[in-house]
C-alpha cells in the first residue's frame, strides 16, 4: 500500500490486514487491486498485489503467498514461501507488516 500524502509505503501479509488497518471494507481494496481502478482508494491510498497466481505453494497449506522482505540497510531481498516462514525467520508473529519510506 502506498499513503500517497505521506509518501510512504507499507507492505501487509493479506488485504484483509490492510483494510483493518485502514478501517476500511476490504472490498474498496479488492476493487482496486482486482479491477485495476486509476483512482487512489479514500482518495489517499493505492494498492499493489505481491504474489498471487505465480505464488510458490508451499506443501504444508496450499493457500500460502510467498512474501518478499527486502533490508533497507543491507540493501538485500529475501523472498520467503509464507507469511509464517518470514515471520520465523525474521523472530516475528505471523502478523508482519513493514513500513519504509
Amino acid at each position: 500500500m502506498t499513503d500517497l500524502e505521506l509518501n510512504t509505503v507499507t507492505e501487509y501479509h493479506a488485504i484483509r490486514a490492510a483494510a483493518k488497518a485502514l478501517g476500511i471494507d476490504k472490498r474498496y481494496i479488492e476493487n482496486y487491486v482486482y479491477l485495476d481502478q486509476m483512482e487512489p482508494v479514500l482518495g489517499r491510498y493505492s494498492f499493489k498485489k505481491i504474489g498471487g497466481e505465480t505464488a510458490v505453494k508451499v506443501s504444508e497449506q496450499s493457500n500460502s503467498q510467498k512474501l518478499e522482505v527486502t533490508d533497507l540497510e543491507l540493501d538485500t531481498v529475501t523472498l520467503y514461501p509464507s507469511v509464517g516462514s518470514a515471520a520465523r525467520a525474521l523472530g516475528g508473529c505471523a502478523r508482519l507488516a513493514f513500513l519504509y519510506t
